[in-house]
């Protein structure tokens, strides 16, 4: 088949030509041709192949047939009256024209048959009919009866016009698509009344309704379906639109436009009119749809348009562009109705982009890549985005597949981005180093989450502070503390009457060992915590009779995790127990005691196993004990303290072979390099900028840090503190800085633990709790509803957060308090839910259900509450708000477009189809930027980058002098 050719032509007053505007597939203008018509042409129509024009010239006694294709001249055919308006592709291929003064229309049958007049009332100013029927309905004005006369003229057969009366003088006329019905805008007798639309039955010529409408109805158009008609009203500055059914319009939904309204398009899919003012120049874009069968409408005025008195509006074939005509400036100009793609960035051969997030300074766009075990990070400069760079997540190449993707920034702190791993029950955290950026040196940090919690969606509360994620498999929550901040293990959980010594154990830090030194029920005690979902809980007690284990103070754990050493200082012994996997509990083996080493205070075990430190209160020294086969201690060496009197000293072992000791009475910290042989060595006072650490108790060493906890001093009237020390990597004897972390201590400490890459844990002897610092403290809450519960994304404002269920059996919507973590009573959903987001305001979150086309509006002001139901979408799937707050965008469940959704009403403004896997999208803040989206698309292994403005015009293309009228044709051409 040839190709189809699109035109657009319209009639050029002054220049007495007809322009032809060729257009691209795309529906811009290529090509501009003219054809002269003379004598003053008023109005153009086609036939029904596109391949010929008629042109009514009001100046003289013919009109104009003008060649589409070739765009020659126009051929004068004779009529003996000046025509008005004309329609053309009839029955038959006929031609109507009107003759205003003679009170007539001729008919004329292409190519050569002489026009047949016919009479009709005074006046006859417009025309209409469906294309291909054989009824032409005409509209007078000649005087006031003419003007309430409606004429149906059935061309071909010489028969008499039928007369129908109308409530009013007409004003503007169009007939359905079917040749059904014509509607014509009748105004009020007065000018306070009401207008009138006739709607008229042509088979019978019976006026079937007469619905109110503005006082001046200036234009009326039908949608290409057939289905949907709209009124333009002068005196009020409106636009009425209601759905058809038979033909018969229903309720109208009246909306403000432009003032003076004349002109009025459809898009072709009927859910966009635009409407045209000559008195302001503007453009009126009239959205409306059908939600839950009810019709909707939101109007968005075009204040840029640069018409100086628009004329008429044409849209493509697409409708993707329309085409204003500009009768002042003699111009075409295109406005892009939808978004335009900027850019298209690769993601790499192989990758394949599921989500996408933006970094909240708009300065970095963060893609999770479901098919390889990293994610991709672009640097934005303006309104194009860089190559992205990979960073790989750490861990199981094979099971690791990102999902989720979201990003944060503290004040103080640049953005970091959160993504999750469905697959390994984690999540990563992507924090940049000190200094850098997301594109420069990052440190990623995995995050374990509840086993079989297959985390999808994920958010960063406004602060920075937390991550959330939604955990499919794991019916659940979990709130992350990525600032890794302070947190308390209550007493409850804690069971120590007097909690010291702290020790860690289990491969993931999961176990935490409390040493009782007031013991429990007249025993030695040990108390043991294990981290679950909803955080720390007491696990069970380790105890021993009191002549095994009396006062028990600092503990430390072999390596292998088998054996179990705890400083028993008041009879003066190292209580060892053993892990016995058969009862899986610790059984006590043996309580040796060391000669000189009296009231042993702290505890320090090699990397290795091999030797056991343990400090002496009374003889101001530390043991160094030999450890054979687990419960065999002999001392090898001596390491004495340089104190002025008798002082509890805290023990730590750092990785480059350094022992450290804090000095509880002196205040100071001292250390030694473990020597390769026995006997007796002096520590030394630690150099550097050292501060007084009176009175001094734990201390732990991690990386380079020494961390110190001392003790309120009544004397000083010091306070508590957490102390942190920085050890100079040249000289592990001297200290470069010290700082007292944030926020301050806020119980009386006492033991202190870590490990190389993990939080501090504080036992509070008076409180008898544990402070937790600097963890990524996971705490999980239980979601379920029905046993297919399955909650996919998540999302939050500064006080709730919101979570969708993919469930079927009991469709629900999740929320919960974020100070609290303690879930509401879910809101009924209509169908199982997947996309969600929430308003840059956060009073409104949108949950998209895919299975009914539809989407839920949550009003988050207050305690959340459904508001309403949008239906009638495209199986909306993933969803972003734009950052103004005005539109939704949703792409479908099947990727193959994205609807932008007005966000007050839920009518759609726009769909567009940028690619074909559509997925995840997200804005940048505005800035006072265009308005973008990044959206990935996935199997063709890119994101793409959206201009999302609407009804945006474009620079305007010459056409002629005095451009006014205009039609689109399709014309079947040769290649």
């Amino acid at each position: 088949m040839s190709p189809a050719v699109q035109r657009i032509l319209a009639v050029d007053w002054a220049a007495d030509t007809l322009v032809l505007a060729r257009l691209e597939a795309d529906g811009t203008v290529v090509e501009v041709e003219s054809a002269s018509v003379p004598g003053n042409p008023r109005t153009v129509s086609a036939d029904g192949a596109g391949e010929e024009a008629y042109v009514a010239t009001a100046g003289v006694p013919a009109f104009s047939v003008v060649e589409v294709r070739s765009a020659g001249a126009g051929t004068r055919k004779e009529l003996g009256a000046a025509p008005y308006a004309v329609v053309a592709g009839l029955d038959g291929n006929r031609v109507c024209l009107a003759d205003w003064a003679g009170a007539k229309v001729y008919v004329h049958t292409p190519p050569s048959g002489t026009p047949v007049p016919v009479p009709v009332s005074a006046g006859p100013f417009a025309l209409a009919a469906a294309p291909g029927k054989d009824l032409v309905c005409v509209v007078h004005d000649g005087n006031a009866t003419a003007a309430r006369q409606l004429k149906i003229v059935k061309v071909g057969d010489g028969a008499t016009p039928t007369g129908v009366q109308l409530p009013g003088e007409a004003r503007a006329l169009v007939v359905n698509p079917a040749g059904t019905h014509a509607y014509v805008g009748c105004r009020g007798v007065v000018s306070s009344n009401d207008g009138t639309l006739a709607v008229v039955r042509l088979s019978d010529g019976t006026v079937a309704a007469e619905p109110r409408v503005g006082r001046e109805p200036a234009a009326v158009a039908i949608s290409p379906a057939g289905d949907r008609l709209c009124v333009a009203d002068n005196g009020t500055a409106s636009l009425s639109v209601a759905q058809l059914s038979n033909g018969l319009p229903g309720t109208f939904l009246t909306l403000p436009v432009a003032r003076r309204p004349h002109a009025v398009a459809f898009s072709p899919d009927g859910n966009l009119i635009y409407v045209l003012s000559r008195t302001t120049g503007g453009l009126s874009a009239v959205h409306v749809g059908l939600i839950g069968g009810k019709l909707k409408g939101v109007c968005r005025e075009v204040p840029t348009l640069g018409a100086a008195v628009p004329s008429s509006v044409v849209f493509s074939p697409d409708g993707a562009v329309a085409h204003v005509t500009d009768q002042a400036a003699g111009v075409l100009i295109p406005v892009r109705v939808g978004p335009s793609v900027l850019q298209e960035v690769g993601t790499g051969a192989g990758s394949r982009p599921s989500s996408v997030s933006v970094t909240p300074d708009g300065s970095r766009v963060v893609c999770a890549d479901s098919a390889a075990n990293r994610v991709l990070v672009s640097e934005v400069s303006g309104a194009s985005a860089g190559t992205p760079g990979p960073i790989a997540l750490p861990g199981d190449t094979g099971k690791i597949k990102p999902w989720g993707v979201a990003t944060g920034k503290p004040s103080d702190k640049p953005a970091f981005a959160v993504v999750t791993s469905p697959p390994t029950d984690e999540c990563f955290a992507i924090i940049p180093e000190e200094g850098q950026t997301l594109s420069g040196e990052v440190t990623v940090k995995p995050v374990a989450l509840p086993s079989a919690a297959a985390p999808r969606g994920v958010t960063v509360t406004s602060d920075g502070r937390y991550a959330l994620t939604a955990n499919s498999g794991g019916e659940s929550l979990s709130r992350i503390d990525l600032q890794g901040g302070a947190a308390t293990i209550p007493a409850s959980e804690v069971q120590c009457n007097q909690p010291v010594g702290v020790e860690i154990g289990g491969t993931n830090g999961d176990t935490l060992y409390v040493a009782d030194y007031d013991g429990k029920g007249g025993k030695g005690h040990v108390s043991v915590l294990k981290r679950q979902a909803t955080g720390w809980k007491w696990h069970s007690d380790i105890t021993a009779e009191s002549d095994k284990l009396q006062g028990a103070h600092e503990l430390a754990l072999s390596p292998d995790g088998k054996y179990l050493y705890v400083a028993s200082y008041l009879n003066s012994r190292i209580a060892i127990f053993l892990w016995d996997s058969g009862t899986a509990s610790w059984k006590w083996q043996a309580s040796p005691a060391i000669s000189g080493l009296t009231n042993p205070y702290g505890l320090a075990l090699s990397s290795d196993g091999n030797y056991l430190y343990a400090s002496s209160k009374e003889t101001k020294r530390v043991a160094q004990l030999s450890v054979q086969d687990g419960t065999g201690l002999t001392r090898t060496a001596w390491y004495k303290i340089d104190a002025t009197a008798k002082s509890a000293a805290s023990l730590t072992l750092s990785a480059k072979g350094y022992l450290y000791a804090s000095d509880e009475v002196d205040g100071y910290v001292y250390g030694i390099k473990i020597p390769d042989q026995g006997g007796t060595y002096d520590m030394q006072r630690l150099t550097g900028k050292l501060p007084l650490l009176k009175p001094a108790a734990g201390i732990v060493n991690r990386g380079d840090k020494l961390y110190v906890v001392t003790l309120s001093d009544n004397g000083t009237g010091k306070e508590k503190a957490l102390t942190e020390l920085t050890i100079d990597p040249d000289d592990p004897l001297k200290i470069t800085a010290s700082t007292e972390p944030k926020p301050p201590l806020t119980e009386e400490p006492y033991g202190i633990a870590a490990r190389a890459d993990g939080p501090l844990y504080i036992t509070n002897q008076t409180a008898r709790t544990i402070s937790v610092r600097g963890d990524t403290l996971v705490t999980t809450v239980d979601l379920s509803t029905a046993s297919d519960s399955e909650p996919r994304e998540v999302a939050c404002n500064a006080h709730h957060a919101v979570i969708t269920d993919a469930a079927r059996q009991k469709p629900v919507i999740h929320h919960l308090p974020l100070d609290t973590l303690t879930p509401s009573t879910p809101l009924t959903a209509s169908a199982p839910s997947t996309g969600l987001a929430i308003s840059p305001d956060g009073t409104r979150a949108y949950a998209a259900h895919p299975t009914t086309n539809s989407l839920t509006v949550l009003d988050l002001s207050a305690a959340p509450k459904i508001l309403e139901q949008w239906t009638e979408l495209a199986a909306p799937d993933r969803l972003t708000v734009s950052p103004d707050g005005k539109d939704v965008y949703a792409t479908s469940l099947q990727g193959d477009r994205l609807q932008i959704i007005d966000a007050a009403t839920g009518v759609v403004r726009c769909t567009t189809a940028p690619g074909t896997s559509l997925a995840g999208h997200a804005a940048p803040p505005r800035n006072g930027a265009a308005a973008r989206l990044y959206v990935t698309d996935s199997t063709a292994e890119r994101f793409l980058v959206l201009d999302t403005g609407t009804h945006t015009p474009g620079t305007p293309k010459p056409a002629g002098t005095d451009v006014r009228q205009a039609i689109r044709t399709t014309t079947q051409e040769s290649s």
